[in-house]
Order: C-alpha cells, then structure tokens, then sequence
C-alpha cells in the first residue's frame, strides 16, 4: 500500500490537474489569496464581520466541485433520514 501511495504521488505530481486560486470554495480570508500566499498575503488588513460573508468568493464554486465529483454520472446525489432506513428495515424485517 505504501508503494501505491508513492507511485501516486509522483504520477499526480507529473500529470496531476493545476489548481486554482480557490479549488474548495472556501469562504474565510485564507482562500481569498493566492497559494502561495506572498508576504504580505494582504496589502491592507481586512475586516471580515460575518463567518458568511462573501470575500472574493466564487458563488458557483461548490456546484462546480460537485459537477467533478458527479462526472459522468447522471443521476445526482441524494439524502436519506434515519426515519426512512427504520421504515427499511421494519419492512424487510416483517
């Protein structure tokens, strides 16, 4: 297993996606610089009033993301409540 993590490593360090300024869609001041951030990451300190607010925030990043991880895939990713898996079970069980 530790060979493979090297090998991937190496082959995603050579063949591997660049990334942007922002790839999580992060909302906090730490993405609203580049990576790696310069010294000083800001030229003026900002004030950020809200944990919500929006800094240079990309507001299509998250779908974005999702759009990655659901590739190829048609049918998009669903929720389920604990009530529905008991009424499952209470189903099969019977």
């Amino acid at each position: 297993s530790q060979l493979l993590l090297v090998w991937n490593i190496i082959y995603s360090g050579r063949n591997g996606e660049k990334v942007g300024k922002d790839p999580w869609g992060g909302w906090s001041l730490e993405w609203s610089t580049t990576s790696p951030p310069p010294t000083p990451s800001f030229h003026v300190i900002p004030t950020q009033r809200d944990m919500n607010e929006i800094y240079g925030h990309h507001n299509d990043a998250e779908d974005s993301i999702k759009d990655k991880l659901w590739k190829g895939k048609k049918k998009k990713p669903t929720s389920s409540v604990i009530l529905d898996a008991a009424d499952e079970a209470a189903e099969v069980s019977s």
